[in-house]
């Protein structure tokens, strides 16, 4: 059945095996749960081509909360379900399995790159960095208040930020120049393997008092953050939000 070979391919031995991170297993988990409500638990060797054609229609709207599902977010989805059929030929070929095909069957994105998000601007900038509520912050949740401003300053990524250990993430170069060390050492991940690198702490954040900040946070805590929790494997994914 269609709903067994699911389980399976979620099941983190095979997770583990393709080295998949916890925010793509989530999200193979919620594209397969969509397919089999869509095409229904049927054997393996009855799913066949027409089901991803079925699928690639029903998906922007089944189950879609009142509005469509975007077109990257349905192709993605789509991309999901090609993995798992690729995964059932190859690992359980008795099982007369066809490998369904999407490409196809994906929509074209309807707007430009450049308007899908639009730019923050300088002046909006401005208005968050000098608001006085940003700056309440810096008392009452100081991860916000240092999440925005090491942001702001250095260019990193939320995740890379999250990350920063205190105890040896903060250093100083061959130069004596204090940087932030972007590195995937023990539990740590980076998005490429290039991303590893040192960024110098910029004299802004100094005068705020990032290193007397860093200077009061508890012994022990792995993250500048001491309250950040995980979700799907990140810490930034949270307080990113």
């Amino acid at each position: 059945p269609l709903s067994v070979l699911i389980n399976e391919f979620l099941s983190p031995e095979f997770i583990a095996r393709r080295a998949d991170k916890l925010s793509t297993a989530r999200k193979d988990k919620d594209a397969l749960t969509l397919f089999l409500k869509i095409v229904g638990d049927r054997p393996i060797d009855t799913i066949n081509q027409a089901d991803a054609l079925k699928f690639s229609k029903e998906i922007r709207t089944f189950e879609a909360r009142g509005k469509e599902r975007a077109p990257n977010t349905a192709n993605n989805m789509m991309s999901s379900i090609s993995k798992f059929s690729e995964w059932v030929t190859a690992y359980q070929p008795e099982a007369g399995h066809t490998k369904l095909e999407f490409r196809g069957l994906r929509y074209p994105k309807t707007t430009k790159p450049s308007d899908e998000r639009g730019m923050v601007e300088l002046e909006e900038i401005r208005k968050i960095f000098s608001h006085p509520e940003l700056h309440k912050q810096r008392r009452f949740d100081p991860s916000r208040f240092w999440m925005l401003h090491i942001a702001l300053y250095s260019g990193l990524r939320v995740e890379e930020i999250a990350q920063l250990d205190p105890a040896t993430d903060i250093i100083e170069d061959e130069d004596g120049i204090l940087v932030f060390d972007i590195n995937a050492r023990g539990t740590k991940s980076l998005k490429t393997p290039s991303a590893a690198r040192q960024v110098p702490i910029h004299s802004a954040l100094l005068k705020l008092g990032l290193l007397e900040y860093i200077k009061s946070i508890k012994t022990g805590s792995k993250s500048i953050f001491t309250d950040s929790t995980e979700r799907d494997g990140r810490l930034g994914k949270a307080i990113g939000k």
